[in-house]
């Protein structure tokens, strides 16, 4: 008897729409502002949204202030964003936020949607 190896296919990720890695300098606050921006990283992104990596955990469904300095080859932007924090996942050394768009500027919402469907 001969053992057979089964195909079976790999679920692909069940996301409206995609992300994209990336490794950019970001900068997060509440949206009441009285407090200092803490210095995060933006892990991926999407049109959506991005996950973060921060020192600092975030409370679900807490509004951010969030700033990303967005750069792929010679495009770069600085995304002024609002955000709700969707899930936090506790790291070794950090955390990662994920965080959704509620209000983005036009330009960052093209720049985003050209950056993940490689147009850029």
């Amino acid at each position: 008897m001969t053992d057979k190896l089964i195909d079976v296919p790999i679920p692909q990720e069940q996301r409206a729409y995609p992300r994209k890695e990336v490794n950019w300098q970001a900068a997060i606050k509440g949206t009441d502002h009285n407090e200092e921006a803490i210095s995060a990283v933006a892990v991926n992104i999407s049109i959506q949204g991005v996950m973060i990596a921060t020192p600092v955990s975030f409370q679900v469904k807490q509004k951010l202030s969030i700033m990303i300095k967005a750069h792929h080859l010679n495009n770069q932007l600085i995304i002024y964003a609002i955000a709700e924090v969707r899930h936090v996942i506790a790291r070794k050394n950090d955390y990662h936020v994920g965080l959704q768009f509620k209000r983005i500027q036009p330009l960052a919402k093209k720049f985003i949607y050209r950056f993940v469907g490689n147009a850029i």
